[in-house]
């Protein structure tokens, strides 16, 4: 699975794709599926109009159903900005 994050806004945003955070969709919740990768927590910096991407490997004993990632950036207040995810895709 490759993530990519696309700095629309007008200023540098931080960010780290490493930890983004596999959900599965439960009903009409979603809920985090535990992973237990080791990630470093070093924050890098996006240039506005710029992409970057990461790579993920997939279980292979997921279960069928629909599934996204959740991340989250930096603005230049230092204020988190939570709840970015992918489109949400599905495995049979």
């Amino acid at each position: 699975m490759r993530l990519m994050l696309d700095n629309g806004e007008h200023h540098q945003i931080g960010y780290n794709l490493c930890p983004s955070v596999l959900q599965r969709r439960t009903g009409t919740t979603w809920t985090q599926v535990v992973r237990g990768e080791v990630c470093t927590m070093q924050l890098m910096i996006l240039n506005p109009g710029a992409d970057a991407t990461f790579e993920k490997t997939l279980p292979d004993d997921l279960p069928a159903g629909e599934y996204r990632y959740l991340t989250s950036v930096e603005s230049p207040l230092n204020t988190p900005q939570a709840g970015i995810a992918t489109d949400p895709f599905s495995l049979p």
